[in-house]
């Protein structure tokens, strides 16, 4: 088996289980941030071959196709950058009394990963 087949299956097994490693790793980077935080250098790295690895399994095809129905993609669009934030924001100030530098961190903390989840 050649590096780009064992690339594929490792980016098709990586898609299959996303929704159980993002909340599972978050979890773990908070509980231990002291552990992982060495890793902090690789971590622009790591996003960047997650981000290689899903375009290699995009076609043009599959882009005319979702062009064809671009409602789900505008849903989520709207969800990420509209609604998850506005919810961190309404939440994180009713609970730290509108603090800009907290609230902006709970936004920034909750929101991103939907983003790099969802790319």
């Amino acid at each position: 088996m050649g590096a780009y087949a064992r690339w594929q299956r490792l980016g098709d097994f990586l898609g299959r289980h996303m929704v159980v490693i993002i909340p599972a790793f978050l979890m773990i980077g908070v509980t231990f941030p002291e552990h992982l935080g060495r890793l902090r250098p690789i971590i622009p790295t790591l996003f960047a071959i997650m981000t290689f690895l899903n375009y290699l399994a995009n076609r043009i095809a599959d882009l005319k196709e979702t062009m064809k129905s671009p409602g789900p993609i505008g849903l989520t669009l709207l969800v990420m950058h509209v609604i998850f934030p506005l919810m961190a924001f309404t939440v994180g100030g009713l609970v730290f009394g509108f603090d800009s530098e907290t609230v902006a961190g709970i936004v920034l903390e909750y929101t991103g990963p939907v983003g790099a989840s969802t790319v």
